[in-house]
């Protein structure tokens, strides 16, 4: 199962997360506009999309359910914004 849902808002600290990148700088990743469940082995990785709709960060779950319950704490994201991807 492939989902995927439009963020509204991004809440608490989940903005502007920052990464390293090349020899040991910081970046600050854009907010993103929308949010991908993918099969990932045993789990699921939700994926957070950027403006483009390129994918440029993700965090793995073991259950659909976790991957939804840390949309939902980060972005608001309710049951009923996911829909199915073909």
């Amino acid at each position: 199962m492939r989902l995927r849902a439009t963020i509204k808002h991004v809440t608490g600290s989940a903005s502007h997360i920052a990464v390293m990148v090349g020899r040991g700088g910081v970046a600050t990743m854009p907010d993103p506009v929308a949010l991908r469940i993918l099969p990932d082995g045993a789990g699921f990785s939700l994926l957070r999309i950027d403006k483009g709709g390129a994918s440029f960060a993700h965090t793995w779950h073991a259950t659909i359910d976790d991957a939804k319950a840390t949309a939902a704490a980060a972005y608001g994201i309710a049951a009923a914004d996911w829909e199915e991807e073909r």
